[in-house]
């Protein structure tokens, strides 16, 4: 949780949504600790402790940052965004699902690379697409060896 947070707020939403309902399901099952507790609730204050400052020092735990907004900016003027007109709710929210489906663009004013097998390589051999599934796949491994009946009776009492 500490590192997915101090990585990104997102991070730390995500993680933090994930231990409170593990812990919540512990608790209902009644196999919970009170020293998981305490332990989350030291690692929930090490992973916001970053965004508690941010929110502090600017009044955001994201703040906007000038090379950011001059980023967007020059991104909008880029796209042609700045000399369109105002639109209202309705007719935003409609061109923007029409948009999002037939050309939605992730990042302003790049162009998709063509999927070739050379351009995959770096993304295949990253750091973080390996780690995720060994793990997962160790952990349902030792999960059910050790408890494979308790497990079933979790999941249909």
């Amino acid at each position: 949780m500490v590192a997915a947070s101090w990585a990104k707020l997102t991070g730390l939403l995500l993680t933090a949504t994930m231990v409170s309902a593990a812990l919540t399901y512990l608790q209902w099952r009644g196999r919970m600790r009170w020293s998981w507790i305490a332990a989350a609730g030291v690692a929930f204050v090490l992973a916001a402790a970053p965004y508690v400052i941010y929110v502090w020092q600017y009044g955001s735990p994201t703040p906007e940052m000038p090379a950011q907004i001059a980023l967007l900016q020059d991104g909008a003027r880029a796209a042609g965004w700045t000399d369109l007109p105002r639109k209202s709710f309705p007719l935003y929210l409609a061109s923007f699902i029409v948009a999002f489906i037939a050309d939605w663009m992730p990042v302003l004013g790049r162009a998709v690379r063509p999927i070739t097998p050379c351009s995959q390589f770096p993304r295949r051999r990253s750091f973080a697409r390996w780690p995720a599934p060994r793990c997962r796949c160790a952990g349902f491994g030792c999960g059910g060896k050790r408890h494979a009946m308790s497990y079933i009776c979790d999941l249909f009492p």
